[in-house]
């Protein structure tokens, strides 16, 4: 409710929706307060609910295009997902289900067994995997990742991810 207050005093400059951390019933207490709230849990055919399916598509659909513009199939391509959220276990299933090849990573070991489930991949070290020998490299985990000191170390020639600030900061 204190956060649908602020969204209210910013009078519509500033539109809220789930995101890390806060599911579509936190955004229904918030809209309890405020109109200017999106991600709204989905009623009749009102769209609405998690937008990470939809995220990840955005984010499959444009490594799919990226790597036809190199000319590689997706399928036997190697991706490495750092982060294996909402978003990146469910691009990780995407680009399994199409052939591709997995590197993944996150620092929470549970979401690591919990893909591994279904998808097999290869498990680097989160602090690492930004170097890891792909073709992609998708940061889908909290942002700031690329900075002075990883940039360098990238071996991938496309970056393609779902990360809301991937650049630590403007000089990157």
């Amino acid at each position: 409710r204190s956060f649908g207050l602020v969204l209210n005093k910013l009078n519509g400059d500033y539109l809220s929706a789930e995101d890390v951390g806060t599911t579509p019933s936190d955004m229904e207490v918030v809209r309890s307060v405020t109109p200017f709230v999106f991600g709204l849990p989905s009623r009749g055919t009102a769209a609405g609910g998690d937008p990470s399916p939809w995220t990840a598509l955005g984010v499959f659909l444009s490594i799919e295009r990226v790597l036809v513009r190199r000319g590689i199939a997706l399928a036997g391509s190697r991706v490495a997902v750092q982060g294996l959220g909402s978003v990146g276990a469910d691009l990780c299933r995407r680009l399994h289900h199409s052939g591709a090849k997995l590197v993944v990573a996150d620092v929470d070991q549970q979401a690591i067994k919990r893909l591994l489930t279904g998808v097999p991949a290869e498990v680097s070290d989160p602090n690492a995997i930004h170097a890891s020998r792909v073709d992609i490299f998708a940061p889908c985990a909290l942002g700031g990742g690329l900075n002075q000191e990883t940039i360098p170390e990238i071996q991938a020639p496309v970056v393609v991810g779902a990360a809301n600030n991937q650049l630590a900061g403007d000089a990157d």
